[in-house]
């Protein structure tokens, strides 16, 4: 705001466009519209199964599937995903520390 003001002293035309009842710009009135369009309206949604084995202590295996579904409001575009995960994790230990 000094700024503007700055160089309203120097002697530059300086107007500031306000929304309001008597708008003479059609820019101030669209940019000043009182319904807000959202940009990003994106929905997730998750289901998850998982199985898990610890068989001998050492060793673990486990299963799992995903299923997401993506809802972009403002695409009109849902898109979907599933997503299956297989591991194995084997624990060994060698030597004594001291």
């Amino acid at each position: 705001m000094g700024a503007l003001c700055e160089a309203a002293g120097r002697g530059v035309d300086v107007r500031i466009l306000v929304n309001g009842p008597h708008i003479d710009k059609q820019l101030v009135r669209r940019a000043g519209q009182q319904t807000c369009v959202p940009y990003v309206d994106t929905r997730q949604s998750q289901s998850q199964v998982s199985m898990d084995t610890d068989v001998p202590p050492n060793f673990s295996a486990g299963f799992q599937v995903a299923y997401l579904l993506n809802d972009e409001r403002q695409a009109n575009r849902k898109t979907s995903q599933v997503v299956v995960t297989a591991f194995l994790e084997l624990h060994t230990s060698v030597g004594e520390l001291r």
